[in-house]
């Protein structure tokens, strides 16, 4: 197992297919708020927040297994989007 951290703007369309994959497989996870979409189009604006977007990955036998969007700040990390958004989770 490894744990990866990119920026949004550095999902691979692999990825965001996987990340679909997962999202689709349980309802828990059909908020917008936890689908790939959300931070890609976070980081589309030219925020103060947009650099501090993070994707955390955490891969087996190097394929996605889990997703984790969040905004990190200096010493903390976020929701994605927060405080507008507060939904938060690992998608796996």
């Amino acid at each position: 197992m490894s744990i990866e951290i990119i920026a949004p703007q550095a999902l691979t369309a692999e990825d965001i297919a996987a990340w679909e994959a997962i999202q689709a497989s349980n309802p828990a996870f059909a908020s917008p708020f936890l689908s790939p979409q959300w931070p890609l189009a976070l980081a589309s604006i030219d925020g103060p927040d947009a650099a501090g977007l993070k994707i955390v990955i955490q891969r087996e036998h190097g394929r996605a297994r889990a997703f984790m969007p969040l905004r990190q700040r200096r010493f903390t990390a976020m929701p994605a989007g927060a405080p507008m958004c507060d939904y938060q989770g690992v998608v796996s």
